[in-house]
């Protein structure tokens, strides 16, 4: 007699075969159909797990974000303070590919979503929170740190040629850079 499946083991293998999915056709060219017949489900099965393609949008950048950020953590983690924003380029630099499919993913999910604006802006704070409270960067700083990044992920994206920043070498100088704090601001 075959074992069910862990119910949580099931539903993030759906979710990493949404994103590739998404990742290799864009978040217009699926529809639920599409996306229930390439998992191998049926449409009522997909629904079963995910009420609609903005919810398991949502679910699916929320677990791109949460591995990718554990990942750059378990990176950063073995070194010296003074050397975790170079560990932190060298791992950017390495995972690009993967970061830059989650960026042009989110944004072609945002143009037919703009309302939705706010689970791509907590995938970023997920990022800056990261930064701030486990590599210890000040927040504006964190903030800049992905921003920089996503200037450098875009920037590839559109010009493939584009030969970028070295990030280990950039990422210490800015997480560096002593930045004036605006009264009021967060």
């Amino acid at each position: 007699m075959a074992r069910p499946l862990d119910p949580d083991l099931r539903r993030g293998a759906l979710l990493d075969g949404a994103f590739a999915l998404f990742a290799a056709r864009g978040y217009h060219a699926l529809s639920m159909r599409d996306l229930a017949r390439e998992l191998g489900l049926t449409t009522g099965a997909l629904y079963h797990w995910f009420d609609g393609k903005p919810t398991l949008f949502t679910a699916m950048l929320e677990r791109q974000v949460g591995r990718q950020v554990a990942e750059a953590l378990a990176a950063v983690a073995p070194h010296a303070p003074e050397a975790r924003m170079a560990a932190l380029g060298a791992h950017v630099a390495a995972h690009a590919d993967d970061l830059q499919n989650t960026l042009v993913v989110a944004l072609d999910y945002h143009r037919a979503h703009p309302e939705g604006s706010a689970g791509l802006a907590g995938a970023l704070a997920m990022y800056r929170d990261a930064l701030a409270e486990r590599v210890g960067l000040p927040p504006q700083n964190a903030g800049l740190v992905v921003s920089l990044v996503l200037g450098e992920l875009l920037q590839r994206t559109l010009d493939p040629r584009h030969a970028g920043a070295v990030l280990a070498d950039v990422l210490p100088v800015l997480a560096a850079v002593p930045l004036p704090t605006r009264e009021g601001a967060a």
